[in-house]
């Protein structure tokens, strides 16, 4: 199982950095702000966050100073993402409402107030679960992949009905949908972790904790890897599927 989980980590880490390096190299050319929030999000959360914190937790009882700096830098790097993601959410879906660009500011106060007060309070060797200010953050950057997830449905059926008169193209109306995928499975890996850290008291995972954690990160880089490097077999199948809809 053990092996199953650095399995998992390894996937979702490489899938991370080459996606978000694509996306922030499409950003260089288009100049626009939605590629780099996602791009930047999945860098500093999948490619760096997530492994760091994984590492941090199995070095804590052997050498718990080393584990703290990684415990903060890998929280840095979570947090970090959580608020592009809230960015990339209210500019994509709700570029116009000011409820929406006040969540986006309460949710990134919430994540750093989260984050400072661990840097504060955290000591070498404790558990993460054990600091009062680890679930709320965790819970923030739960949150925001919700979000993603919730709106990109909605905007995947709106898409969709346009897609019957072919007035879209069927490749971004099945990235919207392949990105709701991802959103969801990384929503499910927080509160899995939540309701962990809340009935037990633990922050990390084993038996079969790690193979859903593992399996819903391979699930959100297949789906990524899916939409942003399609085979040209699956697009020719988009294709006729598009023409079939609206034939």
């Amino acid at each position: 199982m053990e092996l199953f989980g650095l399995i998992g980590v390894v996937t979702y880490s490489a899938v991370g950095l080459v996606v978000g390096l694509r996306l922030l190299r499409l950003a260089r050319r288009t100049g626009e702000w939605p590629e780099r929030l996602i791009g930047g999000g999945f860098l500093a959360g999948s490619m760096f966050g997530y492994p760091t914190l994984v590492a941090a937790d199995r070095l804590r009882a052997v050498a718990p100073d080393p584990a703290l700096i990684l415990f903060f830098a890998g929280s840095t790097g979570l947090v970090t993402a959580a608020v592009c993601l809230l960015a990339f959410w209210q500019r994509v879906y709700h570029p116009d409402r000011l409820a929406a660009r006040r969540t986006v500011l309460v949710g990134s106060v919430l994540l750093f107030v989260s984050l400072f007060g661990l840097v504060l309070t955290h000591s070498a060797g404790a558990k993460a679960a054990a600091n009062a200010w680890y679930l709320p953050g965790l819970v923030v950057q739960g949150a925001a992949y919700a979000l993603n997830g919730w709106s990109s449905v909605r905007y995947w059926r709106m898409l969709r009905r346009r897609l019957s008169l072919g007035l879209v193209d069927p490749i971004v109306v099945n990235r919207i949908l392949l990105w709701s995928a991802a959103a969801w499975a990384i929503t499910l890996q927080y509160l899995y972790s939540t309701s962990v850290v809340v009935m037990t008291g633990e922050s990390s995972v084993s038996g079969f904790g790690v193979a859903l954690v593992s399996s819903l990160g391979m699930i959100a880089a297949g789906t990524m890897l899916l939409a942003f490097f399609p085979p040209r077999s699956y697009l020719l199948w988009l294709e006729r599927s598009s023409e079939a809809a609206t034939g």
